[in-house]
């Protein structure tokens, strides 16, 4: 059923016909079999369009402005719902939209193997040959494009604003060399890749570098590199550091044991009683656990992107790095899949290192979680003993307490068991207030502001343990928001824990009002993540997130 929400029109339509709305808000659009139906909204007329195959939306299009629909005999009609233009492409491999709703692109089947990009605000076409493979960067501002004319294999830099395409790599024809993989940082200013080559039965990588401005990539990391011991290969995919200044290296050892056993000889297995993993689990040699300990042992080293300089060790087996936020520096968690979880050596411990020298500096045991603050100068932690949040300063090697002197609690808790404190298991952080002046996080039952200095005194946003009532921000099911306005009006998904009540509140960041009411009774709306455990609603519905409108303060629940 189509309805108006704001008079009596309605039109019933057969079926389930699950579609969506045009961007002016004058029809209803469905496909079925190979129709794709435009239901004029208020009239019940309907427009129809042909030997339709499918048709795709774009994810970053919130006015559903533009659709792009894959007819029979492949050919592709891009329309505007707003001005009613139109587009067609024929003879189309693959089409689709950028993830912001920025660019359209479709590969066609021709001789030049071309591809074709449309800049949707301005309708402007771009067309790019011989092209295997593309992909924008996040800004968009940048595409990158994988080439093979004649066999020669190579990349290219298009700068989507000025227009102008540089050739970074192009491959020699008397190898087999190609491009194993690639990544914009995010300033869309360089870019690194990685070369392979198949070398007497073997694949050969080494890295490459280029900056916007350079005439040709060079190369920064080959198995011929100083800084790297014999039986290390380069691996897995390359990063950038956060301000650009490095590259992230992976590599792991390559070394295989080709020994063979003589014949005759005793075939024994040896255990010993400090093995990683128990006798059981190697046997078994199905251990989820010990699988992916086995194949998870990468070494992380850094190169400067600019100048010379040998490769730094960062990180090496049972460790994971974290170089996203921390500009100079990145997080280093050290965590051993082991069947021994009680011995010393098996406990989870965290490090800052610096991309520059590899020097570390280990945090508290205590500490269970650390994030970047947003500007990448200092560590939120939350120590997993005391149930706290900190803040720790890198210059100074200080830890401050983020409760602003009071004696606060904001780790997990069980009301059914013991003392129903679980220190270790902290419902979490909300995110930051816009600027980086605040921090929002949960405790069991409220939402709380905390000042990032540890200055000012931490202040309760909802009040909601004194009637014993759970509330948690609802928000788009399928993108978490990390940065919140100052004086945002959020709606609060609740849980009344006595009665098992559940429904909606609106809370006013900035404002000293409690959360307001919208509605609450004895139903399930939407619970959220609001549960104990993994069983405690048993096999109950969790309900359904409520929809906003695009342009109104309503929601849909």
């Amino acid at each position: 059923m189509v309805q108006s929400t704001e008079g009596g029109w309605k039109y019933k339509l057969p079926g389930e016909q699950i579609g969506f709305f045009s961007g002016d808000n004058r029809y209803y659009i469905y496909q079925t079999g190979d129709s794709l139906c435009n239901l004029s909204l208020g009239t019940g007329t309907m427009k129809l369009i042909t030997r339709v195959v499918d048709y795709k939306l774009s994810s970053g299009d919130t006015r559903n402005e533009w659709i792009a629909v894959e007819l029979k005999e492949k050919t592709v009609l891009l329309k505007n719902f707003i001005t009613g233009k139109e587009k067609q492409f024929t003879n189309v491999i693959n089409y689709e939209f950028d993830g912001r709703g920025d660019w359209f692109s479709c590969q066609l089947n021709n001789a030049t193997k071309e591809l074709v990009t449309v800049q949707l605000s301005t309708e402007k076409v771009h067309n790019y040959e011989h092209v295997s493979g593309y992909r924008f960067d996040q800004s968009k501002r940048i595409l990158v494009l994988q080439t093979d004319h004649e066999g020669i294999k190579g990349l290219e830099w298009v700068n989507t604003r000025s227009g102008k395409t540089t050739t970074v790599w192009r491959g020699n024809p008397s190898d087999s060399s190609s491009i194993g993989g690639y990544l914009v940082d995010q300033s869309a200013e360089r870019l690194v890749f990685t070369v392979q080559l198949m070398s007497t039965g073997k694949i050969e990588r080494s890295i490459w570098y280029f900056k916007e401005g350079m005439t040709r990539a060079v190369q920064k990391v080959s198995r011929n590199t100083s800084g790297i011991r014999e039986g290390l290969e380069i691996s897995g995919w390359q990063a950038f550091s956060d301000n650009g200044k490095y590259i992230i290296v992976s590599m792991r050892d390559s070394a295989i044991d080709n020994r063979k056993a003589q014949r005759g000889a005793v075939q024994v297995d040896v255990w010993n009683y400090k093995d990683t993993f128990l006798m059981s689990s190697q046997l078994d040699g199905n251990y989820g656990p010990m699988i992916y300990s086995l194949r998870k042992k990468e070494l992380k080293l850094s190169v400067p992107c600019e100048g010379g300089g040998a490769l730094t060790y960062l990180a090496g087996i049972h460790e994971q790095l974290f170089s996203q936020g921390g500009r100079e520096y990145a997080l280093v968690e050290r965590s051993v899949k082991t069947d021994r979880f009680w011995e010393d050596w098996a406990a989870s411990e965290s490090c800052v290192v610096n991309l520059r020298d590899g020097k570390r500096i280990r945090l508290r045991k205590s500490i269970s979680m650390s994030r970047w603050s947003p500007d990448g100068t200092w560590l939120l932690c939350y120590d997993g003993k005391e149930g706290k949040y900190f803040r720790y300063d890198i210059a100074s090697g200080l830890y401050t307490d983020l409760s602003g002197g009071e004696d606060w609690y904001f780790g997990g808790e069980n009301e059914y068991n013991g003392t129903g404190r679980q220190s270790l298991l902290s419902r979490g952080i909300v995110g930051w207030l816009e600027g980086g002046t605040g921090l929002l996080v949960y405790d069991h039952y409220d939402i709380w502001q905390l000042d990032v200095t540890g200055k000012k005194r931490a202040v309760n946003l909802t009040n909601g343990r004194k009637d014993n009532i759970r509330f948690e921000i609802t928000g788009n099911e399928f993108q978490r928001k990390t940065f919140y306005d100052p004086h945002e009006r959020l709606l609060l998904t609740a849980v009344n824990m006595i009665n098992k009540d559940n429904g909606f509140y609106a809370l006013k960041l900035g404002s000293p009002k409690v959360p307001e009411r919208l509605c609450m009774g004895p139903y399930v709306l939407y619970l959220g993540g609001l549960s104990y455990g993994t069983n405690f609603w048993g096999r109950y519905s969790k309900g359904r997130s409520p929809l906003k409108a695009r342009d109104a303060d309503t929601w849909l629940i």
